[in-house]
Order: structure tokens, then sequence, then C-alpha cells
């Protein structure tokens, strides 16, 4: 088959030639093709002008998405102005829709329900619509138009678009919120596929968003050189659309020409072929679906050539008969019957040569037909599965528990702190060894004590009854890949197993070691049944499956043989535990709510007047499990405390707690919602008064931040020297030798500051470190919990020491350091341990740090500030405070505003 389409594309390229060739891989929705030289010539200039144009209206727009967001509105206009991914978008809505449509009994019924989960998407657009540029600047333009009722309760004087948007977003927050659920809900309840749920989102943001867009494009005209790009790549689309007409006609002359189509005619033949269909055991398969097609001429298909599909049925004796076709290729594409099961690798010859020009084509035989394998499926059964991924090295010993699909390193599952596993039971063990003489990896594969295991080929799907072996091993060399099947049996053949085993062994040429690599898919049979072959989710519905294969797990933990299944039983068994939950359901699950909570800030002082936003979520007698909710505020007391009672409820959940000038700080709230269904939690809940912190934020600054990870201090290296700033963290030596090569201009940066000095030394009764912290001279730090995005205004300290464990348990904190005569201000979030062993100690410490270099305490991070920028501010922050000046504050919005990053070097691959 490759041959013979390497023969269609020499054709093809000797007559149209070089040029043509270019035309049809050129990058348009339109291909231009000629008939002439002339005529040619004339399309590959006309191509030219419109891909020019096209890259002239992309850079341009580049250029406009670096400076100013109007681009994104400019961007939306041509979408508007040539619609084809609207248009698009809208067949693949419509196409999806019918599909699912057609699938159910009451038509009419889901398309009111389609109808009413678009709109509840449409609400829930606005809120993902406002974090974009354009989307906010829209929306919030529309919220501005003169009554419009969306408004009420919006404060517009003195606002921006975008702060309108997001303010209409806040004060709509629950809708939103209840939006998203009911619309999960709706789409769970009504079984619609993912695709057409994409669809949907896709259909209702159009209905929302374009209608909105345009009006707002036409009170806002483009920015004129971006409308001079567009017009001038309009034109010559044109002008290129207009001439392809013409030249598109030429091509298809062309490549519809009888020489062409004689050509291909030459490649046809009369096709006549003889196959036959087998079993694993050669026994004749009857009545199957044979499925093949050919390629042959057509004037009106690909090149010329087209595919057609034909299926035939075998007789008694499993043959068929093709004739009375004509074309070059027969090629087999399935063979389907009920009972048995159709492998490619099993056929691998499925194509057929019949061209004339062809010396090694098929010859027909009607008495020595083709022969094809089919499988002839088992007995299916009830069947669980698992895996064994595990890389090993030379030695390694693993115990595997097939029924629960665990390992462990001992025969009776003890861990490294020797408790058992609980119902651990080796019913496999693999152990892989290097043999020195022949240079090989040995994987050994034993069974438990009553149980062997032996190989068997692809079509075995049913447990022999003889033939097994305690133990099995391979040998495999490098970079070799073998595939076995093998069976197992365990438990004194309660548990059959098949093993499809896929070994691989690598070894690293740098350090010579070698690893084997077992990958193992299992499916075993718990019922002392040798079938092996897994029911289908059409035979059983797979919950029965696991409904009957999690029951004979219980039973084989409680040392008690499982019973054969019965799946008739199985499934009453289902239904009456359906029912009782149903029925236990059918309960109102709503108690008495109370939770009482305060509001502090960083300082842990109250914050009066806050309010907290929560919902009360309802059982629902007819959802059953969905869960009616009612949003609420309350306002905290002059001790920042707010009480919640004399409410039922089944649910509370805290959304959020505002107040002007505060924010949620990054620590995350211990619960954000309490479920009232257990007396424990209601009981827990009930006495306990939670915290909820918020902070005051900080004046945005430019800070450098930096990741010193886990250097260790040894007592070969007990001290280290750090800059915050840039960041670094090195010892004396290293520090010494760098100032040294760039006082002899050898070095490619500056040397470092010393701002801070980390050493650490064993205590008097070597059980432990001492770890300190000094700050340089005329500066200090203070030691604090993560509450500050400032310098704290406290009494500073030389050196803080920390007493530490030898053991892996970790201690965090928090460090503030002035240094360089105050006009650096940093805070470094610290995670350290100690630990040792028969000949040394060490200390290892993880520090995430964070500076201003402007003499400002203000440690709170300036948001979306571009990397470009932040790199460039720092490094002339830098040089400044070198030269013995300090800083002066940048006004980075007036900086965001009017700078245009450098484009980045294009990552380049290969050599």
């Amino acid at each position: 088959m490759t041959r013979h389409l390497q023969l269609h594309c020499f054709i093809i390229i000797s007559l149209f030639t070089f040029p043509l060739c270019s035309l049809i891989s050129a990058q348009t929705n339109y291909a231009a093709y000629a008939h002439t030289k002339e005529e040619m010539q004339q399309a590959v200039e006309i191509s030219k002008t419109y891909r020019l144009a096209q890259q002239n209206l992309r850079k341009t727009e580049e250029e406009l998405k670096q400076s100013d967001w109007t681009y994104y509105i400019a961007y939306h206009k041509n979408r508007f102005d040539n619609p084809p991914n609207r248009k698009k978008s809208q067949e693949r809505y419509e196409k999806f829709l019918n599909d699912y449509l057609d699938k159910q009994p009451d038509r009419k019924r889901a398309q009111q329900l389609v109808e009413e989960i678009k709109k509840r998407i449409e609400l829930s657009t606005i809120s993902r619509a406002v974090q974009y540029r354009d989307s906010a600047a829209i929306i919030g333009w529309y919220l501005k138009q003169p009554d419009n009722p969306h408004a009420v309760g919006l404060t517009l004087e003195g606002k921006t678009d975008s702060e309108v948007a997001a303010e209409y977003v806040v004060l709509h927050k629950d809708q939103f919120q209840q939006a998203k659920i009911n619309i999960e809900s709706s789409f769970k309840d009504a079984n619609i596929p993912r695709e057409l749920q994409g669809a949907l989102y896709s259909q209702a943001g159009d209905q929302l968003y374009y209608p909105m867009a345009q009006a707002y494009l036409d009170q806002h005209p483009m920015p004129e050189k971006l409308k001079q790009a567009t017009d001038q790549a309009k034109q010559a689309y044109q002008q290129y659309a207009s001439l392809s007409a013409v030249l598109k006609e030429y091509a298809q002359a062309m490549l519809y020409s009888e020489q062409i189509n004689t050509l291909m005619q030459a490649q046809d033949a009369d096709i006549v072929f003889y196959g036959k269909v087998l079993d694993q055991n050669n026994d004749p398969v009857p009545d199957a679906t044979v499925v093949m097609n050919t390629r042959h001429a057509d004037p009106k298909g690909i090149y010329n050539m087209n595919i057609t599909h034909f299926s035939f049925q075998t007789d008694a004796n499993g043959q068929y008969t093709v004739k009375d076709l004509k074309g070059h290729l027969l090629y087999l594409e399935k063979i389907v019957k009920d009972g048995y099961e159709y492998e490619f690798k099993a056929n691998p010859d499925r194509s057929f040569n019949y061209s004339p020009k062809d010396d090694k084509g098929h010859q027909p035989d009607t008495e020595k037909p083709v022969i094809f394998r089919m499988r002839k499926k088992a007995k299916s059964a009830c069947l669980i599965t698992g895996s064994i991924n595990v890389r090993t090295k030379s030695n390694s010993v693993y115990y595997w528990n097939l029924v629960d699909n665990k390992r462990s390193r001992l025969p009776k599952g003890e861990d490294q702190y020797g408790r058992d596993r609980e119902y651990f039971h080796a019913d496999l063990y693999t152990q892989t060894t290097y043999d020195t003489e022949k240079q090989a990896v040995i994987i050994k594969l034993k069974a438990d004590d009553t149980g062997g295991i032996t190989e068997v080929d692809s079509t075995c799907f049913t447990a022999p009854d003889n033939g097994y072996q305690n133990e099995w091993s391979i040998s495999i060399n490098s970079r070799e890949r073998i595939e076995k099947r093998l069976v197992l049996h365990s438990r004194n053949k309660q548990v059959y197993s098949l093993l499809q085993t896929t070994i691989n062994c690598s070894v690293d040429s740098k350090t010579n070691k070698w690893y084997a690599s077992l990958q193992v898919t299992t499916q075993s049979n718990l019922f002392g049944q040798p079938y092996l072959e897994k029911m289908t989710r059409e035979e059983v519905d797979w919950k029965v499956q696991q409904f009957i294969t999690a029951k004979a797990i219980s039973n084989i933990h409680a040392g008690i043989k499982p019973a054969l299944p019965d799946i008739e039983a199985a499934k009453q068994e289902i239904a009456e535990v359906k029912q009782r939950q149903s029925n236990k359901a059918e309960k109102n699950k709503d108690v008495p709510i109370y939770l009482r909570g305060q509001v502090i800030d960083n300082h842990d002082k109250p914050i009066t007047d806050a309010t907290v936003i929560y919902s009360i979520k309802h059982y629902s007698k007819d959802q059953k499990k969905n869960i009616n909710s009612q949003t609420k505020h309350i306002k905290t007391n002059a001790d920042g405390y707010f009480e919640i009672k004399d409410i039922k409820g089944s649910r509370i959940d805290l959304q959020d707690i505002q107040k002007d000038g505060y924010i949620q700080t990054n620590k995350r709230w211990d619960r954000s919602y309490w479920d009232y269904y257990s007396s424990t939690s209601y009981k827990t809940y009930q006495k306990k008064v939670q915290i909820f912190t918020l902070r005051q934020p900080q004046e945005p600054m430019c800070l450098s931040q930096g990741h010193l990870y886990e250097k260790y201090l040894r007592a070969n290296r007990p001290t280290y020297f750090i800059d915050v700033i840039r960041p670094q963290m090195m010892t004396p030596l290293s520090w010494e030798n760098h100032a040294k090569r760039w006082d002899e201009n050898k070095a490619t940066d500056p040397p470092y500051v010393k701002d801070l000095t980390v050493s650490a030394q064993p205590n008097a009764q070597n059980t432990g470190a001492i770890l300190s912290f000094t700050a340089t001279q005329g500066c200090g730090l203070i030691t604090s919990e993560n509450k500050y995005y400032r310098f704290p205004d406290e009494p500073v300290k030389q050196t803080h020491q920390v007493e530490l464990e030898f053991s892996n348990k970790k201690k965090e904190f928090y460090l503030y350091v002035s240094s360089r005569n105050q006009q650096v201000y940093s805070r470094l979030k610290i995670e350290t341990h100690a630990y040792t062993n028969t000949d040394d100690w060490g200390v290892v410490v993880d520090i995430r740090t964070m500076a201003n270099p402007y003499g400002n305490k203000s440690l709170e991070e300036k948001q979306r500030l571009h990397k470009q920028l932040r790199v460039k501010l720092l490094t002339e922050a830098e040089n400044q405070l070198r030269a013995g000046e300090q800083p002066q504050l940048p006004d980075l919005d007036a900086l965001m505003k009017d700078f245009v990053p450098k484009p980045e070097r294009p990552r380049q691959i290969g050599p």
C-alpha cells in the first residue's frame, strides 16, 4: 500500500510541477491552481499579496496587544466582519443538539430543558467574562447604559467599565454560584453528554456576548493603524477570492483531465480474492461479517482515486469470495461476529495489491485461501483487575496481594514500622537478579506455597488444568522488551489470575547501573473458577459486577469461600439497597444550626461591622440528593463576633467576609463549611468559636522574590551568607572566590552583598543543633508569624537562634530583616530540621525570600507586574544601592501602562 501511494505522489508531482504544489500547500482557506503558466504566475502573486496582508495584520495586532487593551475590542471587530468561526460553532452546536434530542423519548420536553440550561449558562457566563479585559469593558459599558434594569444597586459614577463589571459580579456572586450549581445538576439529571455541554456553553455565550459586543463596537472605533491593516487584508482577500473561483476551475480541469484518469485507470484490475476465517483452534467461523475496502480510479476522487467499502459473509466452512470488483488495492478493515474477537496483531497481512505494474501483487488461489484469525471468547466471569508497576534493581523482592492490589517488601505485608497490613496475603512475589556471566537481568515470578504459574499464548483465556510450576523466570538483555502472558493460581486454587506482562531492561551508560521495569495487568477470578474472560458491560452492568466482586473480597477477608456469583440475586440485592437508601433519604435531615465566629485582623484585633456572607442548605425530599440553599448576610459586633442560630438546615457554607479596606489573608480558613448531618460535627462546632482573619492591604511594591532551596549546613560547612536582593545563598569560600573573580574582571555579574549570616552547630548535649541568624552591622531582625505584609514597627535584635532536635520533625517560622543601613527590608519564610548519622550531622533550611530595596517597609507584592519590568527595576535598584544611593519609589501604574516587553527568543529545537 505504501509503494502504491508513493507512485500516486510521483505522478501528481510530475504533472503539476513544483509551483503548483507550492500553491496546494499554501496556508489559506482557498487553494489556487492554474492551467497555463501565465495564469499560474498570476495566482502565485495574488497569494503572496494576500499572505503579506495577513502577516501585516497579525503584526499590527501584536503591537496593539502589547500597548493597549483596545486590541481585544478590535480583535472581536474582525470576528464580526468575518464570522466563519461563529458559523462553525453554530453548526457544531446544532449537530450535537440533534444527536442528543434524537435519543430522548420526549423531544419537546428535552428541547425546553436545553433552553432553560442555556439561560442559566448565560448568567454564569457574565462572571467568567469579567475575568477578561475586553469582556469586562463591554459588560461594564452595557451596565452603564441609561435605565438599565441590571444596574440596580451599582455605583456608576467615577468608575471605569471594568470596575462597574467587577462590582456587578460581586453584588450577584450568590446568583452566579447558584447558577453554576444548577447547571451541573441539570447536566447530570438530563444525562447531557460532554460534547453537548461544551456546545451549550459556546452557544449561550454567543447569545449573551455577541449582541452586547456589537453594540459596544458600533460606538467605539477601531485604532487607525489596525483599521488600515484590516482594510488592506480585506481588499487582498476579495481580490484573491474572486480570482480563486476561476483558478479552481482550471485546477479541477487539470486534476480531472483525461490524461491522469487514464493513468489511474491503468492501475486498476479485476479483483478476485478467496478468504477463510478460523478461530484459535483452527475451527471455521461461519456467518462472520468481513469488512473490506478497495482503492480504485475515480475522476471525482482525491488525486482521481477513491475508496469503496464492502462487506461479505462467511459460509459454513468460514470461507468467502470477493469478485466482480475493480481496483488496484484490497484491504481488510475488520471481522465481526458475536462471541468472537478480532485482533489486528493476529492478522499482520491485511493489504493485497492488484496493480498490473506490481510484479509481487496478490495471486488468488481457490485451493489456498488467505487465512484470517479470530479468537473464540471463553466463558466470561466477574473478574477484578489490578496492575503491577515496579522499577527494580538487583535482588529487589516484592510481594503482591492480587485480591486487594497491594504490594509489600515483606511476605506478611509488614511495613517499615513493623505493623501488619490487614488481610495481606502474598499471591505472588517477584525477584530481580543480575547474571554477571551472561550480563543479563533475570526476572523471577513465584506463586504462594499452594499455587503455581504457567505461560500461555495470546488466545488463552481459560486457565489450563496442568503444566504449572511454583516458579517462572526469564532472562532479558539491555534495551530488550519482552511480552508474556501467564496464568497463576493461588490460595489453594481459590484465585485464578491472568498476568499480561511487559518487561524492559536498560543500563545507564554513565553510572553503569542497570534497571528492570516490570509492568503487569492482572485479571483475577475469586470464585475458584478457571474462567479469565472478563464480562462486558453489555452482558452485565458494571455496577452489578462491582457489587459481586466487592462481596467476594469481603468474604475472602473473613476467611469464607465466596459462593459462585448469582447475577439475578445480585441485581435484586442492589435494588433492595437502593430502596432502603431511598426510604432513608425521605427523612428530613435538617437540624438546628449554630455557628459562632470572630473576625480579626492580622494584629489579632477584632473587626467591627464586617459582612459575613453565608448560605444555609436544606435537604429537599423531592430532589433527594440535591440541596436547595439560601444566601444570607450578618454583621460582626464591636468585638468582631457573629452568631448564626435559630435556623434549621443540613449544611452551612461560609462564602465570603467583606469589609472596606480589608482583604483576605493568604492563609486559608480551616473549614469553609460544616455538615450538620452527623451529631459529631454538630456537637463539635456548637462549642468552638471559629476564627477568621482579614488584613489591611499595604502599598504594592516591586519586590525581589527567591527560593533558597534546601542548603545543607554540615560540620564541614556550618556557615552561609545570604543576599536577599539577588537572591543567593553561598558559603564564605564561594563568596570570597566570587568577589575575587569580580576584582580580576572575570566575573559575569557583580559581587553579592551580605544581608544575613546563617550558621549551625551542635548543642552541648549533642542531641540537637542550634541554628543562628545574624543581621549585618547597624541593622536587625524580628521573628514573627505570617501576619505582617510590612516590616513590623518593633525593636529589632542582632541575632536569632533556633534549637532543633536531631529528627525529621520540621519547624517553620518567619523572619523579618532590615539590612544595608535600613535601605532594604525583607521577609523570610524558613522551614528547617536537623539530622544526624554515625559520622556526621547537619541542618536543612528551605528559605523563601521577599525583599523591598526602596527603603519602604511595605512587603505587599504588586500584582500583574511583568517579569521583564520587575527584573529591570530590581537591577536598577541594586546598582543604586551599590553606589550608596537610595532608590526612588517607581510609579508602577505608569510604568506598567507604558511598558512594552521585548519579544522572547524562540526556543531552539534540535541541534
